[in-house]
């Protein structure tokens, strides 16, 4: 949960958020955090010490707890324009070295009413968030959810696997996804009724999967380049 607020904080006050995952190499994590000169890193004290050696401030929530429990809880009345940074995302790039895609506050804007033109969500509805916050198709999932008010389920690693993943949207009734083909040719359609959208992006869908998952409910193949926001 943190990690959405944390998200959400950030945008609100105009700043862009670059995701790093501790489980990268710490050669890696230096690399980001250089490239973008990132003044601060949003963490917990457990990650704390990986960024220590960096060119960086570090804030641990846990740490800033009561300071953060007494502050005001109103929106920021900072002015947000479009042409401010919202995110960077890190690709491996065509060299192989990873390149910076840099993602204004307007682009992201114009996906969400993109997704009000295809999703008609409503209160009942639950979005699962499968995708890594290191990969665009998380935020993709993330302000579907948000902008629409419904619920967003952020699952640990376990629970995405297998048929942990098939019982978790059964149990927690989730009604849209976006996965990986390989993901979703392991689901069986037949036993998640609720699950009435689905898109598969990251890779190409077989004709055999869309027969799969077309029946009964919302299906799109999702394609686009992390330049062109998700």
């Amino acid at each position: 949960p943190e990690m959405i607020i944390a998200l959400l904080a950030i945008l609100k006050a105009g700043g862009a958020y670059l995701p790093l995952d501790p489980d990268y190499p710490k050669e890696r994590l230096e690399f980001m955090i250089s490239d973008t000169k990132t003044p601060f890193v949003i963490t917990s004290t457990k990650h704390k010490k990986k960024y220590s050696s960096m060119k960086t401030n570090t804030l641990c929530l846990d740490q800033l707890a009561n300071i953060i429990s007494v502050l005001p809880e109103e929106n920021p009345r900072k002015q947000v324009k479009g042409s401010n940074l919202a995110y960077i995302i890190y690709t491996s790039g065509s060299t192989g070295k990873p390149k910076g895609v840099q993602i204004e506050h307007a682009s992201l804007m114009n996906l969400t009413v993109t997704q009000d033109k295809v999703y008609k969500l409503n209160q009942d509805d639950k979005v699962l968030l499968f995708a890594s916050l290191n990969f665009d198709t998380s935020i993709f999932a993330i302000v579907l959810a948000l902008q629409n008010g419904v619920a967003l389920y952020v699952a640990d690693k376990e629970s995405l696997l297998g048929e942990n993943l098939e019982n978790l949207i059964i149990d927690k009734n989730i009604t849209w996804a976006l996965l990986p083909p390989p993901i979703a040719a392991l689901l069986n359609p037949d036993k998640l009724p609720k699950l009435k959208s689905v898109m598969i992006g990251g890779e190409a869908c077989s004709a055999e999967l869309a027969k799969k998952w077309t029946k009964g409910r919302q299906f799109l193949h999702g394609y686009g380049p992390t330049e062109t926001t998700v």
